[in-house]
């Protein structure tokens, strides 16, 4: 039987956005979203000057970080929490387009044998975005 694990998201971090408007990114566990922009009204981009983006959410403390610094994100951190895991766990981002197939920017495996290293960081990039994805695994 396949060690339980837990698995928690730490920082999301945009580098590059794919659109010049920011991406409408969203977060799957295992082909389940748990997080996206539409929850939260936010682009993400590496420019903050535009309306309503980010480069940076932080589901530990509940933020985000905009043009003015770091502000509530109105998101409570348990929520990224994912406990009794077993097996394999896939994550992924993606790019929602209206008009499009979604972009999928990367995806990262995560088992028990990920925990106790601390935090791990992904970098995931895709169709010209460049974000780093954050988490940490105990067992």
């Amino acid at each position: 039987m396949a060690a339980t694990f837990t698995l928690k998201l730490v920082l999301l971090e945009c580098f590059q956005a794919q659109e010049l408007n920011g991406d409408e990114i969203y977060i799957k566990l295992n082909d389940r979203v748990i997080w996206t922009w539409k929850t939260a009204h936010v682009r993400f981009s590496h420019d903050t000057s535009h309306p309503h983006t980010i480069d940076k959410l932080d589901f530990v403390q509940g933020r985000k970080h905009e043009a003015s610094g770091w502000v509530s994100a109105g998101i409570d951190p348990e929520a990224f929490v994912f406990t009794d895991m077993n097996g394999g766990a896939l994550l992924e981002v993606w790019d929602a387009d209206s008009f499009t197939r979604d972009d999928l920017i990367g995806r990262a495996p995560v088992s028990a044998s990920d925990g106790g290293h601390g935090a791990i960081s992904v970098v995931m990039q895709g169709d010209g975005a460049y974000y780093r994805l954050t988490y940490e695994v105990t067992t």
